[in-house]
């Protein structure tokens, strides 16, 4: 459960990107299921207007053979738009702990792309790239007032979300089923770890709609968790160094859960510690006898 996520109410005049963000918590039986506010993508009367992709990376090589899998193309041209140049007012998702917890944040100035053919970028080493982004970026707390102080972060911890609906649309789409993202939670402005469970089916409006699972989410009696449906423009890939596995998850979960259960607990007794202590009084007493009948205490002797 979501205990340390951000709850803070949202602001009376929130920016209406943000106003739109909000979306309810709700437990599906299947993904087929609407919730209240969500629609069949396939019956929204307008289409959006797709941007094309700024990314020059393939998956092939010169003579057409594939090299890398589809998830591998995805995530490094995930990689590449990770480090796009940030403008002033741009959403993030920014890491301010050492916590695996991203907030909502806005961009402050403006910061400059990397130079250079974004396939030699992604064969830097991460000191390499650290060395390329060496200035900070500013940002905002997207609860915060314009006048709270800005949070100063490394370009590392700095996750750009998408401009528009449209580009939104075009990251989602590669946010396939099973994949690892951050997703705004539900009435909060924090981004969590979840996994998709469907990117294709269902819209708000302009916003397609990606349906998730939060892994510390409460499971019902079935054991299933809620499907809560995110709008794509707060919904991002997981950058590699902060990939965990749902599997692992769940264990420390479980290990947590463990130990609180085993501190709410009695001490149990220890059997074998209590065998040995009975064992040490039995010879107690029969050394006890001795004594007594040395001492003229026993029985006499004819």
């Amino acid at each position: 459960m979501y205990s340390n996520k951000k709850t803070k109410t949202t602001p009376t005049a929130p920016p209406p990107a943000l106003a739109r963000a909000i979306v309810p918590t709700t437990t599906t039986t299947a993904p087929a299921t609407t919730l209240p506010g969500s629609a069949l993508r396939k019956q929204r009367k307008r289409k959006l207007a797709i941007p094309p992709l700024q990314v020059n990376l393939s998956e092939h090589d010169a003579t057409g053979k594939r090299i890398f899998t589809k998830r591998q193309h995805y995530m490094r041209i995930a990689e590449v738009l990770r480090f796009r140049a940030l403008r002033a007012g741009d959403y993030v998702a920014a890491k301010t702990s050492s916590r695996d917890l991203w907030i909502l944040a806005r961009v402050i100035q403006d910061y400059p792309a990397f130079n250079m053919d974004p396939n030699e970028f992604l064969k830097l080493t991460p000191a390499k790239r650290d060395a390329l982004f060496r200035e900070k970026v500013m940002v905002k707390d997207a609860e915060e007032k314009a006048s709270a102080e800005p949070i100063v972060l490394s370009r590392q911890l700095v996750l750009p979300l998408p401009r528009t609906y449209g580009e939104a649309a075009e990251w989602g789409s590669r946010l396939k089923k099973g994949l690892r993202i951050y997703a705004m939670y539900p009435h909060t402005t924090s981004l969590y770890v979840a996994t998709v469970v469907d990117n294709t089916t269902f819209c708000r409006g302009d916003d397609d709609i990606i349906v998730v699972e939060f892994d510390e989410d409460e499971r019902d009696a079935s054991g299933a968790l809620p499907k809560c449906h995110i709008p794509a423009r707060f919904a991002v890939m997981i950058p590699r160094e902060y990939q965990t596995t749902k599997k692992a998850t769940e264990s420390k979960r479980a290990s947590k859960k463990a130990a609180t259960s085993s501190a709410q607990q009695p001490a149990q007794p220890d059997l074998a510690l209590n065998g040995m202590l009975g064992d040490m009084n039995d010879a107690m007493e029969d050394f006890q006898e001795l004594v007594d009948f040395g001492s003229g205490g026993g029985s006499e002797v004819v």
